[in-house]
C-alpha cells in the first residue's frame, strides 16, 4: 500500500469512527495537496493541525488500519 492510499484510508477510518466529517476529511486533503513533496505532512498530522482531530483519534485510526491489515 502506498503512503497516498494509507492516507486516504486512514481519513476513511477516521469518518467512519465519526472522529471528522468528510468535509473536514476534503480539506486536509486540499491543504496535503497544496504542499511541495519535500514537505508533505502525513493526513494524520495535517488533520492534528487544523485541529480537527485529538492524537488519541489518530492512534484509534491506526489501530483499525492495522487490524484491516492483518486480517488481508
Amino acid at each position: 500500500m502506498n503512503q497516498e492510499s494509507s492516507a486516504s484510508l486512514i481519513g476513511q477510518i477516521l469518518v467512519a469512527l465519526g472522529k471528522i466529517n468528510k468535509e473536514q476529511l476534503e480539506e486536509a486533503l486540499r491543504v496535503q495537496a497544496k504542499m511541495p513533496s519535500e514537505e508533505k505532512k502525513p493526513i494524520g498530522q495535517v488533520l492534528l493541525e487544523l485541529d480537527y482531530v485529538e492524537p488519541n483519534d489518530i492512534i484509534e485510526a491506526i489501530k483499525v488500519q492495522l487490524q484491516m491489515r492483518s486480517k488481508t
